[in-house]
């Protein structure tokens, strides 16, 4: 399951960092990767959703093979640099990314003791940080020596690769979540009608929105602001932006343990928000007299905080989800989390044009994920706190 996030995250990375490169031959300006992301979160959100349909036909196994493979054609399109093979390539991956979570529910949950889930979920979490930097250090390498059309085609490769690999694991039916499901055809909106009829599954629902549109505010605009607010050269914000990124692998696994551990992921979920604002409000003071020493630590401490959330809080989904329907509440959990990636840095952009700062958008941030662990600590009449 790492393998698979890895490579699907990678992707979505991929065309991130090869699209300044990227934009003159497919005649778009640089800042198409912007929309491009959006329309790959858009679409995961209505894929992730009709998942269950797939698991139930296919099995998890070949359903994460479908979505390598689609990744593979979308690396295809995108190589042939045209708008409107970009356009396929964006909604191919997003349809690949959407159905991950909850396929990835459907195999893990049964498999894994219920008090080690919050671990596993978050080792598989961590792919998506590992893609960014498979994608971050392997494609400028590529560009440097030929072209980012290469580095597409390289990424097609190795999601083939792993989907080959896998192979052998497809024994899975898809029929053992089946026997708690209705016999009729459900909706495409049964799965967040499923998560919006409980109310502890209510309040991961908006912690999600809340948490994701955080964590990918700080990851869109953090070297932004280092280069345009700080004055910090590209180079080194580069080293921070590694530095965030590490700590972002990091706190998936540290923060999944540490659930494990405490057998109380709602507690470990309060902490993340609370750290998040902490390390927040300080990234927001950095100025160029600060040792890069100092600088590089709070980077993958803020990593580790706002990106070390999805694991534990997916586990908790799944453990909570009624009738042992995992894969549905995962996708209805999932459909608002990626609305909050499309929404959340919107509003950031919004804010740092008002504010004329990117301060301002940071300590706002900071505070909605402050809120967020505030309302689950004050919800402990329905979830396990302490």
């Amino acid at each position: 399951m790492l393998a698979v996030m890895t490579m699907l995250s990678a992707a979505i990375f991929t065309v991130a960092v090869f699209a300044p490169d990227a934009a003159a031959d497919i005649g778009l300006d640089p800042t198409w990767v912007g929309a491009f992301t959006s329309l790959v979160y858009l679409v995961a959100m209505f894929s992730g959703i009709s998942t269950t349909t797939l698991v139930d036909r296919w099995g998890g196994i070949r359903v994460c093979q479908g979505a390598l493979g689609a990744i593979v054609v979308a690396m295809l399109l995108v190589a042939l640099a045209t708008p409107l093979t970009a356009l396929l390539s964006a909604l191919l991956i997003g349809v690949a990314y959407g159905t991950f979570n909850p396929t990835s529910a459907y195999l893990l949950f049964d498999s894994t003791p219920e008090r080690w889930r919050p671990l596993v979920f978050s080792v598989k979490q961590a792919g998506v940080p590992l893609g960014g930097i498979v994608a971050g250090f392997s494609v400028p390498l590529i560009i440097s020596f030929h072209s980012w059309q290469l580095s597409a085609l390289v990424t097609a490769s190795l999601a083939a690769s792993v989907a080959l690999v896998i192979t052998p694991l497809g024994t899975d039916s898809g029929n053992h979540q089946r026997a708690s499901r209705t016999t009729k055809r459900q909706s495409w909106s049964a799965p967040l009608g499923l998560v919006l009829k409980d109310h502890t599954l209510r309040i991961y629902l908006a912690l999600s929105f809340i948490y994701a549109g955080v964590q990918v505010s700080i990851s869109a605009f953090f070297v932004l602001y280092l280069v345009e607010s700080v004055g910090m050269g590209l180079t080194t914000a580069g080293f921070v932006f590694a530095a965030l990124q590490a700590g972002g692998v990091f706190g998936r696994l540290i923060w999944g343990g540490v659930a494990s551990g405490l057998e109380s992921p709602s507690l470990v979920l309060t902490l993340i928000g609370l750290i998040t604002a902490i390390s927040l409000g300080l990234a927001s003071t950095i100025t160029l007299d600060w040792p890069l020493l100092l600088i590089l630590p709070l980077a993958f401490i803020l990593g580790a905080a706002s990106s070390g959330w999805n694991g534990v809080l997916l586990s908790e989904v799944a453990r909570l989800s009624p009738g042992g329907q995992s894969t549905e509440t995962t996708g209805g959990i999932q459909f608002l989390m990626y609305f909050g990636v499309v929404v959340v840095p919107s509003i950031f952009a919004v804010g740092i044009n008002l504010a004329g700062n990117y301060q301002v958008p940071f300590l706002f941030t900071g505070l909605m994920a402050m809120a967020a662990g505030i309302w689950l600590a004050s919800s402990n009449k329905h979830l396990k706190i302490l």
